[in-house]
């Protein structure tokens, strides 16, 4: 229901999804994934199933209709523009100071990072990849699903520092962002399916070779490749000169070429 309820908002005709209490979140991520945040829900108490015809209407009287009506004649919450307007505002604000060890803990118990070791995003960091492009730092580069999300050059930038990347590779990312932005990408399908996609970027012409992205044998390189060299001294192309290895993490393998 929450994808009609979609289809009608974006026409313009306000909407209420009834939903049991287990799927309200549901259906305001569903919403909000695909461009309408603030989805009006009316939550039924129990399931529909199990309850006899005049338990269903009496719940429908008395719980679910004066939510109906309680959510159509409201405001709606602050506006998603004046949200991202107050966000821009505070995208300065240093929300951790420690040990590169206690600001790896810290982003990975708030979900901020996959896990791996990352390099701190600080404002000077960030900075330093905002001087290779024309953009202002909020502009809109893309809105991303599942999540919604608006993608900026700075918290591209913000991205880039932590998985390790070069200031001057700013260009391709933001190239890289508009390209899953568009819909024929179909980001939303291959970004939140159970199926095993494989994500690749290709970069083509003399900026690759500037920029000394990995081309020719062992293109895409395994996880374990990096602790190898360090381990046992196989460096890609040379010892080892398969020309191709298999992603580690298939949905975030990456292409250079």
């Amino acid at each position: 229901m929450a994808h009609a309820a979609v289809v009608a908002e974006k026409s313009g005709i306000p909407s209420v999804v009834v939903a049991g209490p287990a799927f309200k979140k549901q259906a305001e991520v569903t919403a909000s994934d695909q461009g309408v945040p603030s989805l009006r829900v009316a939550v039924y108490p129990g399931p529909f199933d199990l309850h006899a015809d005049s338990e269903l209407r009496e719940n429908a009287v008395k719980i679910v209709v004066p939510q109906v009506i309680e959510a159509l004649t409201k405001p709606l919450p602050q506006s998603v523009s004046a949200q991202a307007s107050l966000k821009e505002q505070m995208v300065r604000e240093i929300v951790f100071t420690g040990t590169i060890d206690e600001v790896n803990r810290y982003f990975s118990d708030y979900q901020w990072s996959d896990g791996m070791a990352i390099i701190p995003p600080t404002v000077e960091r960030v900075e330093e990849f905002l001087k290779y492009t024309d953009y202002a730092p909020h502009d809109e580069i893309a809105v991303l699903p599942l999540a919604n999300l608006r993608a900026t050059p700075w918290n591209i930038a913000v991205n880039a520092v932590m998985a390790g990347a070069r200031p001057e590779y700013m260009p391709i990312l933001i190239a890289a962002v508009q390209a899953i932005g568009d819909p024929a990408f179909r980001l939303a399908v291959t970004g939140g399916s159970t199926h095993s996609f494989n994500t690749f970027y290709w970069v083509n012409g003399p900026l690759s070779r500037q920029l000394g992205i990995d081309a020719g044998q062992g293109l895409i390189e395994e996880a374990i490749e990096s602790s190898s060299i360090l381990i046992f001294g196989q460096r890609p192309g040379a010892a080892g000169r398969r020309p191709r290895a298999r992603p580690a993490v298939p949905e975030q393998a990456s292409l250079f070429g």
